[in-house]
């Protein structure tokens, strides 16, 4: 004899599914959907057990340590989603897709700026990986500023001056290469428990 799900079964799983959601949440988004997977347990146990079990306490025990069984099952499944979506980001981060920049506030910036500083801009974002190693060589002798002059057509202008009279949020990449910390450390998500 199988006891009714409304009542004492669904009583105690509202509560259990209210004090453990926290373990799943990833999983189901929603309490509802967690109490569903609770109704779907009870009605496996049902079916299992039924025609086997003569007393409601015996049945309630069998039934609670299902949900219990199912709720490990279902935090690992979630905790397993959680890094695969926070490894899928760190991927996308790394990439560099999914970086997303208001550029407006840094091309008004950059429209006030000198027009020598704009063209050397210009050159460093459109030069490949060796012409910039070819641009800032090993020389040291040769300061930044002499050659950026010259990537220019030979106009004299302090580069480095100028771009440190342009505030961070002019140069979108600044915050995120200015602080050596955060160059060694990967990014990490933020996860909420």
């Amino acid at each position: 004899m199988v006891p009714p799900w409304q009542g004492t079964f669904e009583d105690w799983s509202r509560k259990w599914v209210k004090a453990n959601f926290w373990r799943v949440r990833h999983l189901f988004l929603q309490q509802s959907d967690a109490l569903q997977e609770c109704a779907l347990i009870f009605c496996r146990v049902a079916n299992r057990y039924g025609n086997k079990v003569d007393n409601p306490r015996w049945f309630m025990a069998l039934y609670k340590t299902a949900v219990h069984n199912n709720w490990i099952v279902f935090s690992l499944r979630d905790y397993n989603m959680r890094v695969a979506i926070q490894e899928a980001a760190e991927r996308q981060y790394a990439d560099g897709e999914g970086v997303d920049f208001n550029l407006g506030p840094a091309l008004v910036r950059l429209k006030e700026a000198k027009p020598e500083l704009r063209q050397a801009l210009m050159i460093l974002g459109s030069a490949t990986p060796s012409e910039v190693r070819e641009l800032f060589g090993n020389n040291s002798r040769i300061s930044i500023n002499k050659r950026m002059s010259e990537a220019v057509g030979g106009k004299k202008f302090d580069f480095v001056a100028e771009m440190h009279r342009l505030p961070p949020s002019a140069i979108p990449y600044r915050h995120l290469t200015s602080d050596k910390r955060i160059r060694k450390r990967p990014m990490r998500i933020p996860t909420t428990r």
